[in-house]
């Protein structure tokens, strides 16, 4: 570089500002000629301390974007937007120390200029980068000190001349080693905190140093109230493994009960994923393999194990069974039908039931047109209102609410509560459901798609009619799961009439929403014959008024799911959405050749393990006959 003047490169401690996080470093060489400096902006050695915990910055190949800082980022002056005053030539990741290093360029405006010439004379010697995280994980928890962070996927967005570094005791030409070190206490972390915002308040801008005193008193309770927001967020992220999600709203100086809302509905939509960080139990079938998967080579060489032609013509699912197996650590008693298999659509099928066929496909896409878990869940009641999380893997915790938020007043000098919300864990772990359906060996040796769908479908609608009733009825003992109506915490609505009458169905809301747990979703769930009275019953005793079996198919202006599942005489309502349903990966079949021998028949058993939790037991009520209420 032409006429350049050398600096030494240190690295400073980091700061943060309310927009995004920066990182601190200094000049290293300027040009006159050409108007441009080169620095280093980030490096792998430093460690920072966050309101999370302590961060390192990755510089591994791979982890640090730099397309938009390389197609023209920005030079500013104390990240203000609007003080533009160069242009970032080239940016690049010096493998060698594993430092972030750029070529920038000043632009000729009179004020770049003015920003140039202190740079020249060290006026100006630091620069600051500004840096979005894209992914994060936790290197090591320290009960006793603050966890150690890896930021493994981040992009610098611009870079920037500061006037005030973050740590005053650093200048140029200073060693690393006369930095003291930062102590890692909690009173430290708050010491550190203040002193960060005391110095984001020394770069302001003229404009925002003009700021009346009323309207420092505003911003100074705002940034007592997102401070004490961040720390929240950041225990729910790290709690329930979404540090990733956390950090974005901390950055964007949003509430921590808009963090808990965003939390349980991305829950919702990630059916097939657990919250803990544990491996799909996927075992990587394509959709070639997911649709040569057949349940009826399966069967049928399970219900002969002593012929070798029908074992070798289901080598295909014996190979699926075993990397499931080994998948999901579990031994399975017949075949064990992988997760990729029961979560994608299958839209073709192969029997290979004659001993000479080799498994041709057989395209059925008007017969097929599902997953298993679709037909699973299409016939139940249950799972069509429930959460449901498929293809878990170990057990799970699930996030859950256990008071609302508390208002406060605050004096000019008092700090917000440290948390104004208080949350608790559901635990969910495998418990073992077993089914069965009963086929012909002559309807098996049929060579047609129609017969692999009925042979899923049934299986589907065995394990339905299971579910179903232990999501109602579950004890929680003796291997099941807990039910709805055992689950300690729920309303429960009495009568004394052989079935309820309107006033005791509108109860059943009113217990609900004084609970402060009533919403737009809930569901009334009954019996054909607790119908059968709604349609004849009037809503009001001796008068001409309408039955309470609404048009539309509604009680009391809700849906209402009718179902054989549900005892006589109860009726179950409530926001089901709060009910979770945990499916862990893998089907495990087995056949039982014996039992209905007699007939030809073979008893098909389907094993499949599974969980229920209740987020907020407050939402449900049971209405049942008051000398029935303890049965």
């Amino acid at each position: 570089m032409k006429n350049a003047k050398k600096y030494n490169t240190l690295e400073i401690v980091d700061k943060t500002n309310q927009a995004g996080i920066c990182r601190q470093a200094e000049i290293q060489c300027v040009s006159e000629e050409d108007r441009t400096i080169e620095l280093s902006f980030s490096s792998e050695n430093s460690e920072v301390s966050r309101w999370f915990g302590l961060e390192k910055l990755d510089h591994s190949p791979g982890s640090v974007r730099l397309e938009r800082i390389n197609q023209g980022g920005a030079v500013l002056v104390n990240h203000n937007n609007d003080d533009l005053v160069g242009v970032i030539e080239k940016a690049w990741i010096d493998s060698k120390d594993k430092k972030g290093r750029a070529l920038v360029r000043f632009s000729k405006s009179i004020r770049a200029q003015e920003i140039f010439e202190d740079v020249k004379d060290r006026i100006r010697p630091n620069v600051s980068v500004y840096y979005i995280i894209h992914n994060i994980k936790l290197l090591e928890e320290r009960s006793d000190s603050e966890d150690r962070y890896l930021v493994t996927d981040w992009e610098p967005a611009e870079i920037s001349i500061v006037s005030v570094p973050a740590d005053i005791t650093v200048g140029v030409g200073r060693n690393a080693t006369e930095v003291p070190p930062v102590e890692k206490s909690k009173n430290n972390m708050k010491l550190l905190n203040k002193r960060e915002s005391e110095i984001n308040m020394s770069v302001k801008t003229e404009k925002e140093q003009t700021t009346t005193a009323q309207e420092k008193v505003v911003v100074q309770e705002t940034e007592r109230s997102n401070k004490s927001d961040s720390k929240i967020i950041s225990q729910m992220g790290r709690q329930y493994g979404d540090m990733e999600m956390a950090l974005k709203f901390i950055e964007e100086g949003r509430s921590s009960s808009e963090f808990q809302a965003a939390l349980l509905e991305k829950l919702s939509q990630q059916k097939q994923k657990p919250l803990r960080d544990v491996s799909s139990a996927d075992i990587g079938l394509n959709k070639r393999e997911v649709e040569q998967f057949s349940f009826v080579k399966a069967i049928r060489s399970l219900a002969n194990p002593g012929d070798p032609k029908l074992r070798d013509l289901a080598g295909f699912e014996y190979e699926c069974s075993r990397a499931a197996s080994k998948k999901l650590s579990k031994t399975a008693q017949g075949i064990l039908v992988p997760y990729d298999v029961l979560s994608r659509t299958i839209n073709s099928s192969i029997t290979g039931l004659n001993p000479g066929d080799t498994g041709g496909h057989l395209i059925g896409t008007q017969h097929l047109a599902g997953s298993f878990i679709d037909f699973l869940r299409n016939r139940t009641v249950v799972m069509k209102m429930a959460m449901v999380l498929s293809g878990l893997v170990g057990d799970i915790d699930i996030p859950k609410q256990i008071k609302g938020g508390n208002g406060y007043w605050l004096g000019e000098d008092e700090d917000a509560p440290e948390s104004t919300l208080e949350f608790g864990q559901v635990k969910m772990n495998p418990k073992t459901v077993g089914s069965y359906i009963e086929l012909t060996r002559k309807l098996l040796n049929q060579a047609t798609p129609d017969i692999e769908n009925l042979a899923r479908t049934d299986i589907a609608r065995a394990l339905a009619t299971t579910i179903d009733f232990a999501a109602f009825y579950g004890t929680g003992i003796n291997n099941q799961p807990l039910g709805i109506t055992n689950t300690t915490g729920i309303n429960v609505q009495t009568f004394n009439s052989t079935n309820p009458g309107y006033a005791d169905i509108v109860a059943m809301e009113s217990k609900i929403a004084a609970d402060n747990a009533d919403v737009n979703n809930m569901s009334y769930t009954l019996n054909p014959l607790m119908r059968g009275h709604c349609k004849t019953t009037q809503k009001f005793p001796n008068s001409t008024s309408e039955v309470i079996w609404e048009t539309g198919d509604t009680l009391n202006g809700y849906r209402t799911e009718v179902t054989n599942q549900i005892k006589d005489g109860d009726i179950v309502f409530g926001n089901f959405a709060n009910l979770v349903i945990g499916m862990w990966g893998g089907l495990d079949l087995t056949v039982d050749p014996y039992s209905r021998s007699k007939s030809g028949a073979l008893r098909i058993v389907a094993f499949q393990d599974v969980d229920f939790a209740l987020r907020y037991a407050q939402s449900f009520c049971l209405a049942r006959k008051e000398e029935n209420i303890n049965v």
